[in-house]
């Protein structure tokens, strides 16, 4: 479970979940929704950022690249494959830096958002 997970991670860096709590949302009153493995969309960036973790390794989601064909790759620019060759090329923080930008690019909420997500 994801609450079991950011306990650890507390425990691993030396504080409490009621701790990360209250720094993150400002109270301890959003703890019992956690325990039911219900956090805000900004709150788990805001784990993923003071912990130093992707939210894929955080939520448990497989780190397994989609298989292109060959064929596909002939609908793109050259340009456009040598900016996916680079984003292969970036690791994990990178990776993530390139994700928020183009978030923040579409005009899509990031950190601060309105919705809960259920895991």
């Amino acid at each position: 479970m994801l609450y079991e997970k950011i306990e650890r991670l507390c425990k691993e860096n030396g504080t409490t979940i009621t701790a990360l709590c209250k720094e993150i949302t400002g109270s301890t009153g959003n703890l019992s929704t956690w325990k039911k493995d219900r956090f805000w969309a900004n709150a788990l960036a805001n784990i993923c950022i003071k912990f130093n973790v992707s939210a894929d390794d955080l939520l448990g989601i497989p780190h397994k690249m989609p298989e292109f064909s060959p064929l596909l790759l002939e609908e793109y620019s050259d340009s456009a494959l040598d900016i996916a060759k680079r984003y292969g090329a970036l690791d994990d923080d990178g990776k993530a830096l390139v994700r928020v930008a183009v978030i923040n690019a579409e005009g899509r909420p990031a950190v601060g958002v309105s919705q809960k997500i259920t895991v």
